[in-house]
């Protein structure tokens, strides 16, 4: 940027000197006139008399007018080129200004440019390439962030559906599972109600089962004492199967078990007969 100037003086006095010496050098029209009142006199002209009179008035007139010229000269060649050189620094100025302009616009230019390219970026990544047909969006392309988004979203939805059915699953075989257990509490043992269930155990147990409702425990308990009615009776009839056979022994080798000593075994025998006819169920 061009600098002010800093005074604002008029160079008038050097131009004034050079002026004054220009006027009066040998070529001037002060020296001319000089030399041809010198010549005048010599061709007898001017009268003697008034040589020096006529002299001194055309030196002084010459020379006033020689200082009012050069001054007045001076002064306006020192104010035009002053104007001059304001004029050189008010186009130097505007040229600055101008070129300042020019950067500005072009600095603008790139800041708009480099956003439009931004914009673009960001619309690319975030709603993918897009078909433009007379400045309207016709579609766009399966890409960008508003997209996966969108991909996101249903997965998310999908996700949760999924979720929502294995927790239904969940829901039926938790409740398939406690009507199992409650379906076999019933008829492994029947109803009860009015318990208590602590850390000790359970407390005030109240039978609830339906009058003549017999459970699979009371079967499995009248299985058992069948079952055990079975082995004792396996038991006296293996007693009398054993005296049964000492007693045909006995008979075969002419041995007399009716009387004497060997008619306790058929007193023992009858004994195990009777008890095999009313064999009684252990008690539980």
């Amino acid at each position: 940027m061009a600098k002010i100037a800093e005074s604002n003086e008029l160079d008038i006095i050097s131009k004034y000197k050079s002026l004054m010496a220009a006027s009066m050098d040998g070529s001037s029209s002060y020296i001319r006139a000089k030399e041809t009142l010198e010549q005048m006199y010599v061709d007898n002209d001017v009268p003697q008399d008034q040589k020096g009179e006529v002299l001194a008035g055309l030196l002084s007139a010459l020379h006033t007018a020689a200082m009012t010229t050069s001054m007045s000269t001076a002064i306006q060649w020192a104010a035009k080129e002053k104007d001059l050189a304001l004029q050189k620094l008010e186009l130097e100025l505007q040229l600055d200004v101008l070129k300042n302009e020019v950067d500005k616009s072009a600095n603008e230019a790139d800041r708009i440019r480099q956003a439009n390219l931004t914009a673009q970026a960001d619309s690319l990544r975030a709603n993918g390439a897009m078909t433009v047909v007379e400045g309207t969006v016709t579609s766009l392309s399966d890409s960008g962030t508003q997209y996966e988004n969108i991909l996101l979203t249903k997965e998310k939805v999908e996700s949760e559906n999924k979720a929502q059915l294995l927790s239904d699953a969940k829901l039926k075989e938790t409740n398939a599972g406690t009507h199992k257990i409650v379906a076999d509490t019933y008829v492994n043992y029947g109803m009860y109600s009015g318990y208590n269930i602590t850390d000790t155990g359970v407390t005030g147990v109240t039978d609830a089962t339906p009058a003549g409702y017999y459970t699979l425990s009371d079967m499995q308990r009248t299985i058992a004492q069948e079952q055990a009615k079975g082995y004792a009776y396996n038991a006296w009839s293996n007693a009398a199967s054993g005296l049964g056979s000492t007693i045909g022994v006995a008979l075969t080798s002419e041995t007399d078990i009716f009387t004497g000593d060997n008619a306790g075994i058929l007193t023992a025998w009858k004994a195990t007969v009777d008890n095999l006819k009313n064999a009684v169920v252990p008690t539980f």
